[in-house]
């Protein structure tokens, strides 16, 4: 399985969708973890601190994301990497469902499996999820 870790494209967004503990947990499960360069830039994270923890890194988000099963981010993914998706994929991130109707339909053109994380249940067993 590979999960791809995008960085953000929107200005003045310091988040990065996984940092290099959770890359070394997810790595130590058999998952193939690939970061976009530059991804934890706006987190201070260096993507020698990736790879220190078993990520691969990528040059291109949209190339990464052809063969990737899950894709993170914080905000939406680019539709360049929408459109690179194979079906099935699953998309996790801010994902905007009510204010981006075209990047919902592009995801449901490409047979993506969405999940748009503010729509989270706001309750105690789901506090660890909240964004």
């Amino acid at each position: 399985m590979k999960l791809l870790v995008l960085g953000e494209g929107t200005a003045g967004e310091p988040r990065v969708a996984a940092v290099p503990d959770t890359v070394k947990a997810l790595v130590k499960k058999g998952i193939d973890v690939v970061v976009v360069r530059g991804a934890g830039n706006g987190s201070k994270i260096s993507d020698d601190a990736y790879e220190a923890a078993g990520a691969k890194l990528a040059d291109n988000a949209a190339v990464a994301a052809g063969d990737a099963d899950i894709i993170v981010s914080v905000r939406r993914p680019p539709v360049e990497v929408i459109n690179a998706l194979k079906p099935g994929a699953v998309v996790i991130g801010q994902l905007d469902p009510y204010g981006a109707r075209e990047t919902i339909s592009a995801l449901a053109e490409r047979r993506a499996i969405a999940f748009a994380m503010e729509l989270m249940p706001r309750i105690t067993r789901a506090q660890a999820m909240d964004v």
